[in-house]
């Protein structure tokens, strides 16, 4: 039996302990915590089986941890697993956003503003998040959301549009309808 990989998007042991997956194949899916605590940002493997509302999880084996990103930068990597868990519908597929976490797991967490801009970016499009009421040059935008982690800054940077992306992502996240809920809007202090 082929099993699941997720990401840790939430831990909560208050009221009723539980935590949030970003499941490869099921979206986000909740199941009760059990023994040790998984943490935030791990990326697991698990046998998976549905029980109403709730998932039963076995078999968990942890992958890979963000250690590197979170020592570098704790506040950016919050941020994305905020926006993940906050813009992810229920049971929706997840395959290309795991994929898109180990990935960046796996590069060099030096990164500079600009690429760490770009990397929210191409998150908010793979979550289907788009700014409402911005007119904004579409072909070129999709362009830069179909670049790899490692070259979407330098995409941004040689077609000059950062002021442009400020405002693109000021837009999607001060439109979304959780966003008095975020906890990492601080990493925005550098948008005008």
């Amino acid at each position: 039996m082929k099993k699941n990989t997720g990401i840790v998007l939430r831990v909560s042991t208050k009221h009723r302990p539980h935590i949030v997956i970003m499941d490869d194949k099921e979206g986000k899916i909740t199941t009760q915590m059990r023994g040790d605590a998984l943490r935030v940002g791990s990326l697991i493997t698990y046998s998976a089986h549905r029980k109403n509302i709730w998932w039963d999880i076995t078999s968990i084996e942890l992958l890979d941890m963000p250690c590197a990103l979170a020592k570098h930068d704790i506040l950016f990597l919050h941020h994305l697993l905020e926006l993940c868990y906050y813009c992810l519908p229920i049971g929706s597929c997840a395959r290309d956003l795991v994929s898109f976490f180990h990935a960046l797991y796996q590069c060099d967490p030096n990164f500079s503003r600009i690429t760490q801009k770009s990397i929210i970016f191409k998150l908010l499009v793979m979550l289907g998040v788009y700014p409402e009421e911005m007119v904004l040059y579409v072909k070129r935008f999709h362009n830069i959301a179909q670049e790899s982690i490692d070259t979407v800054s330098q995409a941004i940077l040689n077609l000059g549009i950062e002021q442009e992306l400020d405002q693109w992502l000021k837009s999607c996240i001060m439109s979304h309808p959780h966003a008095r809920y975020f906890k990492t809007l601080s990493w925005y202090q550098w948008i005008h």
